[in-house]
């Protein structure tokens, strides 16, 4: 048996609600990190130079940190129809992409005409992200002198696994809070297989918006049944450069006040906080 949720709805919280769901936790470092993976991403006007010219400056610029290098090239999906599903769901590439990577993988970057993206896969802390995310935006903006920005989005995807954090025994009951994980509060828990939601909704500042995709999921490559969230935080308001780092961080600490709000205590102390 399983729940799902697929259509995305789009509502605006009120303040007190925003309040509630986005209170002021202390910043912690997890010793057990459930993040699988961040990105971010600013999208700009086409700028055609990056597509009909290799990035070689853009490359020396950051060799140091992202020496490995890769062009991928568009794939030809068919019909416009089709295209544009794909398109949507980001599963190919639909223009001509530049990758930088670091020497570990676990850093990398993705150029194409219309956007610039950092995608991080062992994450610690958001200083460090943020440090490392700054100097390639520095360099596209030296290099190409995009004008302003169309969107800027931050995502972070958390994967808890209770074999992991020794909890097999736990229920999922105690471990999340019933305000986003509603089922699993019920008497079809213990029925679940899976359950998959998609939600948009607004916030009052930065004309922010979320796009929260959560549930519980078999996760490769043993199949354990984890439970997934996966908030993406944007905004498609023009932004100027020079504030998209404020953006950035502002994202920041609403995607930590909105992951603690989704967990209980009990999680939250066996992921082994630290204060920062």
């Amino acid at each position: 048996m399983a729940t799902a949720s697929t259509i995305p709805t789009l509502s605006r919280l009120t303040q007190g609600e925003e309040e509630a769901l986005f209170q002021d936790y202390p910043k912690v470092r997890y010793g057990k990190n459930p993040l699988e993976l961040v990105v971010a991403e600013v999208r700009f006007p086409p700028l055609l130079r990056i597509e009909t010219e290799l990035p070689s400056k853009f490359q020396d610029a950051l060799a140091g940190e992202f020496p490995l290098f890769q062009e991928v090239n568009p794939i030809n999906l068919g019909p416009p129809e089709l295209a544009k599903l794909f398109q949507s769901a980001n599963i190919f590439p639909t223009a001509k992409t530049f990758t930088f990577s670091s020497a570990d993988n676990e850093w990398s970057l993705a150029l194409n005409r219309e956007s610039l993206s950092l995608t991080c896969r062992k994450y610690t802390r958001w200083d460090d992200f943020r440090k490392k995310w700054a100097r390639p935006i520095d360099a596209l903006l030296r290099i190409y002198e995009p004008q302003f920005f169309v969107r800027l989005g931050l995502r972070y995807r958390d994967v808890i696994s209770k074999e992991r954090l020794g909890l097999q025994d736990v229920l999922w009951s105690e471990l999340l809070s019933p305000g986003i994980v509603g089922e699993i509060h019920t008497p079809i828990a213990p029925l679940l297989v899976t359950a998959w939601h998609q939600v948009i909704f607004r916030l009052q500042e930065q004309n922010t918006q979320v796009f929260l995709q959560h549930g519980l999921q078999p996760v490769p490559p043993v199949g354990e049944r984890c439970y997934i969230f996966d908030s993406d935080f944007s905004t498609e308001s023009r932004t100027e450069p020079q504030n998209a780092h404020d953006a950035f961080s502002y994202f920041n600490k609403r995607s930590w006040y909105f992951f603690r709000a989704c967990i209980a205590n009990k999680l939250h102390d066996a992921l082994q906080p630290e204060p920062i």
